[in-house]
């Protein structure tokens, strides 16, 4: 039986060893926290009484990967899915809606497009051409914005639509985003029919949905070693591989997966390159601010803030989770992506922001009393998407015959993910396998 040893327990760490496990490898996983999840984790909450996730993450029914994966682990229950899109959505004191017909193509959106109260009738006519664009293959080098502005859409339909979905979707505003790979993300979760689009949500926190995976690759027969560093990686031969860990015991194996960030590949093999040059995709943050009022504020489950700096996602945390009625308070988690311009701000300051947003849209929360709030951020919560960064995104994982890399900013076609997570470490294995990487870029069909 070939041996693996792949390093890192994030998302694509993990599905790496168990399609290596599936395949015929004896797999050991190690993983230098204590915990799985990678930069999908939980923790407890004294204040708030309650498990909170360092950060909200949001699924597509386009997520097919990260369906089939969790099926395979009998772990489908993690996952609620909303039978349609339906999203309302906040800005200029005005409610808008974003909504699937069941309708083929991009035409499921087309009712919510036409009636879009957030743009004038010039602009919703003009959203037309852009969506025409939209199926052919964009310039990795240009910006998301200078794009649309190409194809006729107005600065302010690019502020009340365009951003909000760019932003969510890529960690990144419109004028710095690559408009390859904004184009590629609209033409995955949105052009492709209402299914595609739906919107889907954790049952149950991060931490505990990692927690459950571990013991589902446990049960495969994968061994995971948690509160183990590693300290290098060395192929030997392009069949064999030494991984030396920090208290210096070796492990010898047949291959190597490197399921880590980009900027930390480099610390590991001998050979700086192409690592250097991966490490240039630098970081985007995002930040998660959490509102406990003392009642039900009765907001939406979900609703988009399109209203003062940027734009924010709001998630009604008790409701996503399936608390029981009748539970004391509301808690909030409010997303602010592409959060670069908030960095180095006091969190009392974002706090209050935001939760002056959330109480232009809902009334419930003027009359609410906010008794706790908490901002958690992360700093390197993605890749930073700017133009050029498909060029630099390895579509073949390989960086020796018995070593490969993993991990969501490889280039597997998707945004920074939980889906590009599990492509990649699918991805990986199959490199191991001996078959070919296969073409996951940006133009992709």
């Amino acid at each position: 039986m070939r041996r693996a040893v792949v390093v890192g327990g994030g998302w694509a760490g993990l599905s790496a060893a168990w399609t290596l496990a599936h395949t015929g490898w004896a797999v050991v996983l190690l993983e230098r926290r204590p915990v799985l999840g990678g930069r999908a984790f939980s923790f407890w909450d004294p204040r708030a009484e309650r498990v909170l996730d360092n950060g909200q993450h949001v699924l597509l029914g386009a997520c097919t990967a990260v369906r089939s994966w969790l099926r395979s682990l009998g772990l489908d229950a993690a996952i609620r899915f909303e039978p349609r899109l339906d999203l309302p959505v906040f800005a200029d004191g005005f409610w808008g809606r974003l909504y699937s017909r069941p309708w083929p193509g991009g035409l499921h959106l087309l009712a919510a497009l036409a009636g879009y109260r957030l743009l004038t009738p010039r602009e919703r006519l003009a959203l037309g051409r852009a969506a025409r664009g939209l199926a052919r293959p964009a310039p990795d080098a240009m910006s998301f914005r200078t794009w649309l502005l190409d194809h006729g859409q107005s600065p302010h339909a690019i502020d009340r639509f365009w951003d909000l979905v760019v932003t969510a979707v890529l960690n990144c505003r419109a004028d710095e985003a690559s408009a390859a790979l904004a184009t590629q993300a609209f033409r995955l979760g949105l052009l492709r029919g209402a299914e595609p689009a739906r919107l889907g949500f954790f049952r149950w926190p991060l931490g505990q949905v990692a927690h459950r995976i571990g013991k589902a690759l446990e049960g495969a027969g994968i061994r995971i070693r948690l509160g183990t560093a590693v300290k290098a990686v060395r192929a030997v031969t392009p069949a064999s591989v030494q991984v030396l860990l920090d208290d210096g015991t070796e492990l010898h194996a047949d291959a190597a997966v490197l399921a880590v960030p980009p900027d930390r590949i480099g610390a590991l093999v001998e050979t700086a390159e192409p690592a250097k040059h991966w490490q240039s995709l630098g970081w985007s943050p995002i930040v998660n601010v959490y509102l406990l009022y003392d009642r039900p504020v009765d907001a939406p489950p979900v609703f988009a803030l399109a209203d003062g700096e940027g734009s924010a996602f709001v998630f009604d945390r008790d409701h996503l989770l399936g608390a029981p009625p009748g539970r004391d308070g509301s808690l909030l988690a409010v997303s602010l992506s592409a959060a670069r311009s908030w960095l180095g701000r006091p969190a009392a300051q974002l706090a209050v922001s935001v939760a002056e947003g959330v109480a232009r849209a809902i009334p419930a929360a003027q009359a609410a009393r906010l008794v706790y709030w908490r901002v958690v951020w992360q700093r390197r919560a993605t890749f930073w998407a700017r133009p050029g960064c498909e060029t630099i995104r390895p579509v073949d994982p390989r960086w020796h015959p018995s070593v490969v890399v993993a991990g969501d900013w490889t280039g597997t076609g998707w945004p920074a993910s939980l889906e590009s997570a599990v492509r990649s470490g699918q991805a990986a294995a199959a490199c191991l396998n001996g078959l070919p990487p296969g073409d996951h870029g940006p133009n992709a069909a």
